[in-house]
C-alpha cells in the first residue's frame, strides 16, 4: 500500500486541498488515523498544506464563476476554514463586490426589470449566487434609474 504521505502529495500536487478535506479523503482511503495525524502535521509544518492558500485559490475559482461573498463565506465554513482565515481572505470592499455583482447581472440578464416579477426573479438569482440584498438592489434599482 501506499504510504499516507505520497497518497497526499499526490492529491496536493493535483490542487490545493484543505486539511480537512485531505483528512477526509486519506481516512476514506483507509489510512489510520494515527498516521494521518502524523503526515498532517508533518505537511503543515512544511508549509506543503495551507488552508490559508486552499481558501485564496478557492476562492479566486468562485468570484470569477460570479459568486458573491456571503455564498463564499458560508462555503469555506461548511469546509472546515477557520474564521479567522474567512476573514482576512473574503473582501468586505463592497465597490469589489458590486463590480462583481455587475458582471454577473449583465452576463445573465443584460436588460433593465420592466416589471415587479422581473425585478424579484432577477433579485431571487442575485441572492442565490450570495450577494447581499443591498448590493442588489444598488445594482438592479439604479439599471431602472437609468
Amino acid at each position: 500500500m501506499e504510504s499516507v504521505f505520497a497518497q497526499a502529495m499526490r492529491w496536493l500536487v493535483i490542487r490545493e486541498h484543505s486539511e480537512k478535506e485531505l483528512r477526509r479523503k486519506l481516512a476514506k482511503k483507509g489510512y489510520a488515523e494515527t498516521k494521518i495525524n502524523e503526515v498532517m502535521l508533518q505537511l503543515i509544518e512544511q508549509g506543503l498544506q495551507s488552508d490559508q492558500r486552499y481558501t485564496e485559490a478557492w476562492c479566486r475559482a468562485k468570484i470569477s464563476a460570479g459568486y458573491g461573498p456571503l455564498k463564499i463565506k458560508y462555503d469555506l465554513k461548511q469546509q472546515g476554514i477557520a474564521e479567522s482565515i474567512i476573514a482576512n481572505t473574503v473582501s468586505n470592499d463592497d465597490v469589489f463586490w458590486l463590480e462583481q455583482l455587475q458582471i454577473v447581472w449583465q452576463k445573465k440578464y443584460r436588460k433593465i426589470p420592466a416589471t415587479a416579477a422581473e425585478h424579484q426573479k432577477q433579485a431571487r438569482f442575485l441572492q442565490s449566487r450570495g450577494f447581499d440584498f443591498s448590493l442588489i438592489n444598488k445594482i438592479i434599482l439604479q439599471k431602472i434609474d437609468t
